[in-house]
């Protein structure tokens, strides 16, 4: 698009783009960020007063932002889920690693206020990080009574599968399983996830 519009298009995928600077020395139009920049790469765009869009991320002072809507999709999970006839929620929390992004926070507290607004019952451990798929099952399935779980993302609902699988658990049979992320391999597993788009 950019192209056809007449932009020419270069990355910058380095750890720098030179030793000195965050950025190119050259006058450049705008630029668009992916998830995690470099903070000295939006202070230098801010600087320059260079436009710039962010792409999942929240950061600096944007024209534009494009970033999933976390709170729909997480009440489209809750939907699912108590249309299923769940009453006992388990949540596999993001890792610590990611707790400084937006989604984080956005799909945690759109959970809080979806469980309440359904009368939902949210088993004990969905504050804390991420960390054994082994132990978040002992605790949330076996000594909460959860019959469904949702996933940060779908590398945790891979993991917990696994888990699942060599603790001689099923899915659907023993506890429903939803995650974000309908990415690779997520319809590739048996069973096929339930992934928010």
């Amino acid at each position: 698009a950019l192209h056809a519009g007449g932009y020419d298009v270069f990355f910058e995928l380095s750890p720098a783009a030179t030793q000195d600077r965050a950025l190119p020395f050259w006058r450049f139009d705008g630029a668009i960020l992916l998830q995690s920049p470099k903070k000295e790469t939006v202070l230098e765009l801010d600087r320059r007063r260079v436009p710039y869009v962010c792409v999942n991320e929240r950061i600096g002072s944007p024209v534009a932002t494009v970033i999933a809507d976390d709170a729909m999709g997480m009440n489209r999970v809750l939907d699912h889920l108590s249309q299923l006839g769940h009453k006992r929620i388990a949540y596999a929390n993001a890792r610590a690693t990611y707790f400084s992004h937006y989604s984080v926070t956005d799909r945690y507290e759109t959970l809080l206020t979806g469980v309440r607004k359904r009368n939902l019952h949210l088993v004990e451990g969905h504050e804390n990080p991420f960390a054994s798929a082994t132990e978040f099952l002992n605790e949330a399935i076996t000594e909460g009574g959860a019959t469904a779980v949702v996933t940060y993302d779908h590398h945790i609902a891979v993991s917990l599968l696994g888990a699942a699988t060599a603790m001689g658990m099923k899915i659907p049979d023993d506890f429903s399983l939803a995650c974000f992320n309908d990415v690779f391999p997520v319809a590739l597993l048996t069973p096929p996830l339930t992934a928010v788009a």
